[in-house]
């Protein structure tokens, strides 16, 4: 796991995927703040966005991409190919597999579909970054690798 993470950093990939994943209540300007600090702070290499399309958290990743004017990708869950509880769950996994780094911008606790697709990052080995109110924690944070 460190060697992968270490690789990464130094051998940046010129166009850096960035998923942003968080709560459907993750929607006030001090949400979208913090947000804002940490995506400046630990990827600023950022290309692209990815997200899921949904409220809250989602169009703070949008609305950043949009003041920064970088690309966007929304993977949304396909309920017409997969069962309604399902969905998500496979959209969670596609977004994870096309990020180099993920933020997840939890509101109160960590639980549900944020929870779900933090778990897939870590399990991949992607770097991490969670917020959960004012604190910020990773791993990777005190190896010095974001």
């Amino acid at each position: 796991m460190i060697f992968s993470l270490i690789f990464r950093i130094f051998f940046k990939r010129e166009h850096m995927k960035l998923l942003i994943t968080g709560s459907r209540g993750a929607n006030s300007e001090s949400d979208y703040k913090r947000l804002k600090e940490a995506i400046e702070k630990y990827a600023p290499e950022t290309s692209l966005i990815l997200h899921g399309g949904a409220i809250g958290a989602d169009q703070l990743a949008q609305r950043f991409a949009e003041e920064k004017g970088l690309a966007t990708k929304v993977i949304r869950p396909d309920y017409r190919k997969h069962h309604p509880k399902v969905a998500p769950i496979i959209r969670n996994t596609l977004l994870v597999d096309a990020a180099d780094k993920v933020i997840a911008l939890y509101k109160s606790s960590k639980k549900g579909g944020t929870l779900d697709t933090a778990k897939k990052a870590a399990k991949q080995e992607k770097l991490l970054l969670e917020i959960l109110e004012d604190q910020i924690q990773s791993p990777a944070l005190q190896l010095g690798l974001w």
